[in-house]
């Protein structure tokens, strides 16, 4: 029995993957360009496994990326720089 997908096709998207040494750690991020998406990105944290949705907007919400990627708060002060840069 096959499998039933909804949409199964192969694109080709803008990526960045950028590395880089905060203050204290070494990050390593892969931003994935949405063309449908009103402006978000996908920003995956190599390191943490974790990925999340975001414009730049979302850098200055409070408990933003905490929460989206599982960073304590010195992380997420330390990582705000460098995601500004990447996502402007």
């Amino acid at each position: 029995m096959g499998k039933s997908f909804l949409e199964d096709k192969h694109i080709q998207i803008p990526a960045r993957k950028v590395s880089f040494k905060g203050k204290y750690y070494r990050y390593d991020l892969l931003v994935v360009e949405e063309k449908e998406e009103d402006g978000n990105r996908i920003v995956l944290d190599l390191n943490g496994n974790r990925f999340t949705h975001m414009k730049l907007e979302d850098v200055e919400k409070e408990g933003f990326l905490e929460h989206a990627l599982q960073l304590t708060e010195i992380e997420a002060e330390d990582i705000k720089p460098f995601l500004r840069e990447i996502l402007s």
